[in-house]
């Protein structure tokens, strides 16, 4: 199983992390947040690479998947990860196999199309 999908750039970081949320807009998914790792860490005066996390989430998908467990809220919303690595910009979507193990219930269809998505947003936010 696959836990995520990765693909990489040379675009410049905050563009991707512009694109990222553009595309998931555009997938019907809204952004919840996106959390600034490097900032975080400067304010405890540590270094870090740039490193954004991007939350987003289809509520009807969201909703079915509560509905069947309430426990999936610990792994949700997806999450859209963008960093700088060397000279190249990283983008990295979780992927909602994940819950298939993660939970006892039976989700059909929705892990795969959920997945499936995310590849999708993470395609079209490093394609040039």
């Amino acid at each position: 199983m696959e836990l995520y999908y990765t693909k990489e750039t040379e675009k410049p970081f905050d563009e991707v992390v512009e694109k990222a949320q553009e595309i998931a807009k555009q997938k019907g998914f809204g952004v919840m947040a996106v959390h600034d790792f490097k900032a975080a860490f400067a304010k405890k005066n540590l270094e870090f690479t740039p490193y954004k996390i991007v939350e987003i989430c289809k509520p009807e998908f969201a909703h079915k998947a509560l509905q069947e467990d309430t426990n999936l809220g610990l792994i949700m919303p997806c999450k859209i990860n963008v960093y700088q690595k060397g000279d190249k910009v990283i983008v990295t979507g979780l992927l909602t196999d994940i819950l298939k193990s993660f939970s006892s219930v039976e989700l059909g269809e929705l892990p795969d199309t959920v997945s499936k998505l995310v590849k999708e947003i993470v395609d079209e936010t490093v394609k040039a």
